[in-house]
């Protein structure tokens, strides 16, 4: 695994939803940063890989990760038919300068 040092821009995010989402009109990237602040990131692609599954890709941008700390990472899905629903939330540790994983 690559370990992510804030600062960073380019960090790849791929994030495997568990969720067939041909149907999905959108969705939102919500990541919780270290100080409690919400962001909403809006994702780069959405591939459908099976019934079961779709990958949520994002590459982070500068300003993305200026804080080192625990980033929870919690997707919504919109679909089509107007449902919304969440995906699970995960932690994703950014470290900080000279920081040892």
């Amino acid at each position: 695994m690559v370990h992510v040092y804030k600062g960073t821009i380019g960090a790849d995010l791929s994030i495997n939803v568990r969720n067939d989402l041909t149907d999905a009109a959108s969705c939102d990237i919500r990541v919780k940063l270290p100080n409690d602040s919400i962001v909403v990131w809006t994702p780069d692609t959405i591939t459908v890989v099976s019934e079961i599954s779709s990958i949520i890709d994002y590459e982070t941008v500068d300003g993305d990760l200026d804080v080192a700390g625990d980033y929870t990472v919690h997707v919504k899905v919109y679909l089509t038919d107007g449902k919304v629903f969440f995906c699970d939330a995960f932690v994703w540790k950014i470290y900080d300068d000279f920081e040892v994983p």
